[in-house]
C-alpha cells in the first residue's frame, strides 16, 4: 500500500508558458550526501580519463606524444594508481569498463517509480 505522505511534488517553471511537474515517492536526501555523489562521480570520470590517457600514449606511440598530452597528464593526482592500471589492463577491457563507468557517472539520477 502505497503511503499518500510519502509522494514528494516538485514544481518547475523554466518558462513563463511552461511547467513540469515531477511526483517522487522517493525521501528527500540531505544535500551533502547528494554533493557527496557528485564529487565521487566526477572523480571517477577524472581518473577513467587519465587511465584512457595513459594507456592511449603507452600503445600508440610513447615518444612521439603531444605536449597537450604530457600537460594533462601532470594534472594526474595519483600516477602510480594510474600507470598501474593503465598497464596491467588490456585495451579491450579498458574501453568496456570505460563506457560503463561514464555511462553509470553521467546518467540522471533516479528520479521517481514508473507509472502504469
Amino acid at each position: 500500500m502505497i503511503n499518500p505522505n510519502a509522494h514528494h511534488l516538485t514544481v518547475l517553471s523554466p518558462s513563463q508558458t511552461t511547467v513540469s511537474y515531477t511526483v517522487s515517492t522517493r525521501a528527500q536526501s540531505s544535500s551533502i550526501i547528494t554533493y557527496c555523489g557528485y564529487v565521487v562521480r566526477i572523480l571517477l570520470v577524472y581518473f577513467t580519463f587519465m587511465v584512457d590517457l595513459v594507456k592511449a600514449r603507452s600503445t600508440l606511440d610513447p615518444e612521439n606524444s603531444n605536449v597537450h598530452v604530457s600537460q594533462l597528464l601532470r594534472l594526474n593526482l595519483a600516477p602510480g594508481l594510474v600507470g598501474l592500471l593503465a598497464q596491467r589492463t588490456e585495451p579491450l577491457m579498458l574501453g568496456i569498463c570505460t563506457i560503463a563507468i561514464l555511462y553509470r557517472c553521467l546518467k540522471r539520477g533516479y528520479a521517481g517509480m514508473w507509472l502504469p
